[in-house]
């Protein structure tokens, strides 16, 4: 019998934990939209939305970790984008990677991030 071996492509750990965000297409007008993570990783995040976007359309995300007043600012780009269905729901899972992070926010997003994974591992929570 065959077996085949799973390589784990992933350079970051992720957690699927709800994380509050705003976001904005580059390139498209009006304001912010708000979000809610479905998961998270020191290097990106996966989103579910009701449109489709393209690959590497770029994004500037503020994301709002609980119990941080301050969100953290990132440049961001789409990596996949997969149509999903729910039922009568038709979404998209929409996968994205932080191009760029200023260090500061870099500093207190894995702060808050390992923050966030003790708490949930510890006590099945966020906050």
């Amino acid at each position: 019998m065959l077996t085949r071996k799973f390589k784990e492509r992933r350079k970051y750990q992720r957690l699927s934990i709800p994380v509050r965000l705003k976001f904005k297409f580059f390139r498209m007008r009006g304001m912010p939209e708000e979000a809610v993570a479905h998961n998270i990783s020191g290097g990106g995040v996966a989103l579910r939305l009701d449109r489709s976007a393209k690959k590497d359309t770029r994004l500037k995300l503020l994301l709002y970790f609980p119990g941080s007043k301050k969100p953290v600012t990132a440049l961001s780009e789409v990596v996949w984008c997969k149509r999903a269905s729910a039922q009568r729901d038709d979404y998209y899972n929409i996968g994205i990677k932080h191009i760029k992070i200023i260090p500061s926010d870099k500093e207190r997003l894995v702060f808050l991030f390992c923050e966030m994974m003790i708490n949930y591992l510890a006590t099945g929570r966020t906050r």
